[in-house]
């Protein structure tokens, strides 16, 4: 109660706003509300969901074979799922809110994870993830956009390619269209 009192009140120093932040994005991952999602993000965020658009748009599978795995991952659901007619008006925030909407989030980045200490540098932030186990490899990056802390999500996707260990044998690209077939035909 004294927290919610603080922020109405707009007493929270930066490290609440961010703490907040990343506790209200993962609440709105879980409800799978996206209109209150995109809210939380940084410009930034948006414009790279604009540039997976436009792959999901125009990249050919050689193309979209040197993208990350949740670049792939978004971009065939996608092209499974919707009409290139409901695709073309898309920009990036409405891949976004569609994408958390329609629970094609990778939820388990955030679920059961908090922000541990935070550093801040006068308008970007840093924290890492923690759970109870401990300390994730993920460093959360956020972005001060006027008074609010928003989520940098280009640079997490970033920080999950660099850090994803490789399984010797596995085609990348066939194991995301695995899911994804396996997804499409769930629905």
């Amino acid at each position: 109660l004294p927290f919610l009192l603080s922020a109405c009140a707009g007493h929270l120093s930066d490290t609440d706003k961010i703490r907040h932040c990343f506790e209200q994005y993962k609440q709105s991952l879980i409800d799978h509300n996206g209109q209150q999602a995109v809210q939380l993000v940084s410009q930034e965020s948006i414009a790279y969901f604009d540039s997976v658009l436009h792959k999901i748009l125009y990249s050919d599978s050689l193309s979209l074979d040197q993208e990350s795995v949740e670049t792939k991952f978004l971009a065939l659901l996608i092209r499974q799922t919707l009409p290139s007619s409901e695709i073309l008006p898309m920009k990036g925030r409405d891949l976004l809110i569609y994408s958390i909407n329609h629970q094609m989030t990778r939820m388990r980045y955030f679920t059961g994870y908090s922000i541990g200490k935070i550093t801040i540098s006068q308008h970007s932030a840093t924290g890492r993830q923690v759970s109870k186990k401990g300390a994730s490899p993920f460093l959360f990056r956020f972005a001060k956009e006027g008074n609010s802390w928003k989520i940098e999500m280009a640079e997490f996707f970033e920080d999950i390619r660099l850090n994803r260990t490789p399984v010797p044998g596995l085609k990348e690209a066939k194991a995301v269209l695995a899911v994804v077939e396996k997804i499409y035909r769930k629905k």
